[in-house]
Order: C-alpha cells, then structure tokens, then sequence
C-alpha cells in the first residue's frame, strides 16, 4: 500500500526490505537467533537464568532495497548506499 502511494518505508529487521520495504536498520535476525539458542542451551544444562547477564544484538544492519526507491521516484545518494550493508537491486 505504501509503495503505490510512494511512500517510503522502513523497519527494523531484513526481512521487510527484501519483502518491498525502502530500508531496514536493527539486528540481525539470524545472529539474534544464534544467541537465543545459545542463552537457552546455557539455561537447559543448569545455569540460573539470574547468572546470565542481559545482552544485546551482536550485528545491526543496514539495507536498502533500490527496486523500491526506483518504483517510488527516490534516488539514494551513493554516501548512504556506501553505509549499507546490503544493497537489494
């Protein structure tokens, strides 16, 4: 809906701008997933969930999905498609 209303979108994981989102910026889903498996495994072998110290995202990332700026009339400065991560063409 947004895209044929030109209007630019953005969320916080990839699976958005690969999906049609403009851009995405957060963590990585893949490595926050790792990370879960492994406080869970720490948690199921015996160690007290109250041991383990909170932690946060290990990877963010940057994507920019240019199909979608180019369906909305955006043109994406080449500074910020350096700061990318990915690039969705």
């Amino acid at each position: 809906m947004a895209t044929s209303h030109k209007i630019p979108t953005m969320y916080t994981n990839a699976f958005w701008a690969e999906h049609g989102a403009l851009a995405s910026y957060g963590a990585n889903e893949i490595q926050q997933g790792r990370q879960a498996a492994r406080l869970a495994h720490m948690i199921l072998t015996g160690r007290s969930p109250r041991e383990i110290p909170v932690e946060l995202p290990t990877e963010i990332e940057f994507v920019i999905n240019l199909k979608t700026a180019e369906r909305i009339g955006l043109k994406v400065r080449q500074e910020v498609l350096f700061r990318a991560n990915r690039v969705i063409q």
